[in-house]
């Protein structure tokens, strides 16, 4: 029912309706893409066939991914509030670089600016951020070389024109790119939650080199 979506939806959605506006916007998006992989389709049977995939799937798909939108929000509540946790000054700007991180993750119409497909690793993400901060004040020296990798990943990325958070319509190597840099926070700061993929700077430059 609508109050069993409403009541799991949340990160920035005012009411279902904009929630479910914004999923058929990413069901359609993967959709078209299945048609045309470059996003672009001009026939009118291919758009009649989009709306009615579309339509056959919209009420199904919300449950399901009302249900990952709980686990995202739940998962950023215990990030927000490990980073709380902790007081000491010399760490402010680890803490910072993470609550900039959360943002970046936790967009605007969220589902269809991450993307169906990748929205379901949101929660390890967020799990990786409250995972880094136990372990931080124990092991900053551990950390600080953990971090130094992830900058040299994040130069690179920047330095081939990615952003964060990633422009609308970026290249296919920059949106790759993107997500290999979460997977690569989890294999250096939560080893235990699992890249979803074997990751590393090498990997992250050859995608952005395709």
């Amino acid at each position: 029912s609508e109050m069993c979506i409403r009541d799991r939806v949340s990160l920035g959605y005012a009411d279902t309706e904009s929630f479910v506006r914004d999923l058929i916007a990413a069901l359609a998006e993967d959709e078209i893409r299945n048609i045309e992989p470059k996003g672009l389709i001009r026939k009118r049977s291919d758009f009649e066939k989009v709306r009615d995939q579309v339509t056959a799937i919209a009420i199904e798909r919300a449950f399901d991914v009302a249900a990952i939108l709980a686990k995202i929000s739940s998962a950023a509540a215990e990030a927000t509030k490990a980073i709380g946790a902790i007081k000491s000054l010399d760490l402010l700007p680890v803490l910072a670089a993470e609550k900039q991180h959360m943002a970046d993750l936790l967009t605007k119409n969220l589902v269809s600016t991450t993307g169906l497909v990748r929205l379901a690793r949101l929660p390890v993400y967020l799990k990786a951020v409250a995972l880094r901060m136990t372990k931080l004040a124990d092991s900053p020296a551990k950390d600080a070389t953990a971090a130094a990798e992830l900058a040299a990943a994040l130069r690179v990325f920047q330095l081939a024109g990615g952003a964060l958070p990633l422009e609308k319509g970026a290249k296919p190597s920059l949106q790759e790119a993107r997500w290999l840099l979460e997977e690569f926070r989890v294999s250096l700061f939560a080893q235990s939650l699992g890249a979803a993929s074997p990751v590393s700077l090498q990997r992250i430059q050859k995608a952005l080199n395709q």
